[in-house]
């Protein structure tokens, strides 16, 4: 344990970092292609930036909040996960399993971790 934070939690607010991150990398790729590329329907792709930005900030949040051992913490991470394993489906279902499989392994390591016994102890 890392100053009586367990491992698993840790390493759950890892992923849930890590998943911020790559939303937001989501975002600026998504914005960078609406401003200089040749987006099919802007006010979507804008939506799209716009809503990654949200949501990786979101979860950047989530994260500083469950490496603090906030209680708050885990049911948004937890909320987001299932999201995850939602988007990983339809990835998954559309053949794109490079991006689908990472996603789906991620989003269940992640709900294993948090919802562990150190990391539900730890968060009382």
């Amino acid at each position: 344990m890392t100053q009586g934070r367990p491992h698993t939690l840790t390493a759950g607010a890892g992923l849930e970092a890590a998943e911020g991150v790559a939303a937001l990398a989501f975002g600026v790729f998504v914005g960078w292609e609406s401003l200089f590329g040749e987006p099919y329907d802007t006010a979507s792709a804008v939506g799209v930036t716009l809503l990654a930005f949200l949501a990786g900030a979101g979860m950047l949040v989530v994260a500083r909040g469950l490496f603090r051992m906030r209680r708050w913490g885990r049911a948004p991470a937890v909320v987001t996960q299932l999201f995850g394993l939602f988007i990983a489906w339809n990835l998954i279902q559309s053949d794109q399993l490079v991006y689908g499989v990472p996603l789906a392994v991620c989003a269940v390591a992640a709900v294993v971790l948090l919802l562990s016994r150190p990391s539900t102890e730890a968060l009382q």
